[in-house]
């Protein structure tokens, strides 16, 4: 629980060995323009506690809300996947193409 809000949350390890791109797109869809997209199904970063101190270089561990599995309860339908993955597919489409094009044409000057 956190002791700013009371609020339960969920702490996951991240090190930048293991999944050098995470915390940059957490942070791009946790930003205040991609926040309140209503395309934006991602779970937000509340926050970063810092482990490098403690041990490796670059290892943080992010602060999200606790939710529940995506498969918690398991999809009893065929339409209740397709929805889900209808969501993946939108931040795919109206969210990360955009942004993709962005760098891509940075990357091409």
């Amino acid at each position: 629980m956190r002791i700013a809000d009371s609020r339960q949350v969920l702490l996951s390890k991240f090190s930048p060995e293991t999944a050098p791109n995470e915390l940059v797109i957490l942070r791009m869809f946790s930003s205040d323009g991609l926040r309140h997209d209503p395309h934006n199904h991602c779970v937000p970063l509340l926050d970063i506690v810092d482990l490098s101190r403690r041990g490796k270089p670059g290892r943080k561990l992010l602060v999200m809300p606790l939710l529940r599995p995506f498969n918690n309860p398991p999809f009893q339908t065929y339409g209740e996947f397709v929805a889900f993955f209808t969501q993946i597919c939108e931040v795919v489409y109206k969210i990360l193409s955009p942004e993709l094009e962005m760098k891509s044409d940075a990357l091409c000057v």
